[in-house]
């Protein structure tokens, strides 16, 4: 059992003021993380995947959730961006047999993988330095 020496040191940290601020920011948080998605998206497709038309890369757009007014949604919207994310096989005969198989070049998945590894300073980045003070 340990004694009590004195009355402590302790800090009121303002949690619900805290909340409030941070969520004042949270749109162009989520903005610009969706943006930077995109941009890692567009590099890797380029370097993950030899796309000689540049469709690939011109049809990965962020937009707006339609499902949650909240969030933000990127995504390749050419016809063979899955083929190339996840992979594909490339001949079947007729009696089901695949032939070859054409190997993943995945763009979207590092580049969520990227900006999630970098989300602190993100977030840092946008919000700055918090106006609430902590009194201890």
């Amino acid at each position: 059992m340990s004694k009590s020496r004195g009355p402590g040191a302790s800090a009121n940290i303002p949690i619900e003021a805290i909340t409030t601020e941070v969520a004042a920011y949270s749109d162009e948080i989520v903005r610009v993380v969706a943006n930077e998605v995109l941009k890692e998206a567009r590099k890797n497709a380029g370097l993950a995947f030899v796309d000689r038309s540049g469709k690939l890369s011109r049809s990965i757009r962020a937009t707006k959730s339609k499902f949650n007014k909240d969030s933000m949604v990127v995504k390749a919207t050419a016809p063979h961006a899955h083929l190339v994310e996840h992979g594909h096989a490339v001949k079947v005969e007729k009696g089901g047999r695949v032939v070859g198989h054409a190997a993943a070049h995945p763009f979207l998945g590092p580049a969520v993988e990227s900006v999630r590894d970098r989300l602190p300073s993100i977030i840092n980045n946008v919000v700055g330095p918090l106006a609430i003070e902590v009194k201890s």
